[in-house]
């Protein structure tokens, strides 16, 4: 499918998207019907600002996250260390106009350096040309992880648009190389999802999660429930996550 069209159908499923959406709807179809339209707005307002507060939106990460974090005495028999891509931040101007990681995918390749650190393993960074990019992210990413925290990388899948491509094409690199654990290097909310489709393919994971949303925070309970961009942000993540888990289970099937 168009990778822009599946961008598309994505904001409309995703909040903020899917509460435009589903209000259009009941415009349309309630609309000779004044009173089960306000209640029904009532219910969409609510949830609306409900996933807009860092205390649903925490636990709405938890459901998804692991428990644990990463132990590297448990992966002693571990082969390599694979890191898969969050998007690229595109001609950056302070570099030049050159391809730099993205927040979300710099977060990810500063834990692996951390986990490199302790566990010395050959690494393979994930990540295609999304919305022709001039730079695959794999690319990218060992560029970053070389010059800025001095780790070389051995292999680059550069021909994924997705995790499911991610998975399946940094599986078959593996099965060339005659290696079946890994020590996989993500976010915390994308882990069951990404674990989930390499264990289907015979893969061991050792899981590195990193950057927990559901992390506690110091906040006062007035503030847990206040609105704002970074829990919509958290919420429509966890959401993602959750489609995307059962799309990678029927893929599985």
């Amino acid at each position: 499918m168009n990778s822009i069209l599946v961008a598309v159908i994505k904001s409309l499923i995703l909040p903020p998207g899917v509460f435009i959406v589903l209000a259009i709807i009941v415009w349309i179809l309630f609309r000779n019907h004044t009173r089960a339209r306000n209640y029904i707005f009532i219910v969409l307002f609510v949830v609306f600002y409900m996933v807009s507060t860092p205390f649903v939106a925490r636990y709405l990460a938890g459901l998804i996250e692991p428990e644990l974090v990463f132990e590297p005495e448990a992966a002693s028999d571990a082969q390599a260390l694979v890191i898969l891509g969050c998007n690229l931040y595109v001609n950056a101007p302070e570099y030049g106009g050159a391809d730099d990681a993205s927040a979300c995918t710099l977060v990810r390749l500063r834990y692996a350096a951390e986990v490199f650190s302790k566990i010395n393993l050959p690494i393979m960074t994930c990540g295609g040309r999304v919305f022709g990019k001039s730079e695959a992210e794999a690319k990218v990413m060992a560029r970053i992880l070389e010059d800025r925290f001095n780790v070389e990388t051995r292999w680059q899948e550069e021909n994924s648009l997705n995790t499911y491509q991610n998975v399946e094409n940094a599986a078959a690199i593996l099965d060339k190389e005659g290696l079946n654990k890994i020590i996989l290097v993500t976010h915390a909310i994308h882990m069951r999802r990404a674990s989930y489709s390499f264990e289907k393919l015979n893969i061991k994971v050792y899981k590195a999660p990193t950057y927990f949303f559901s992390a506690t925070h110091n906040n006062s309970l007035l503030l847990d429930f206040m609105p704002g961009i970074n829990s919509l942000y958290i919420s429509r993540f966890a959401a993602y996550e959750t489609i995307g888990f059962i799309w990678h289970w029927l893929k599985h099937l």
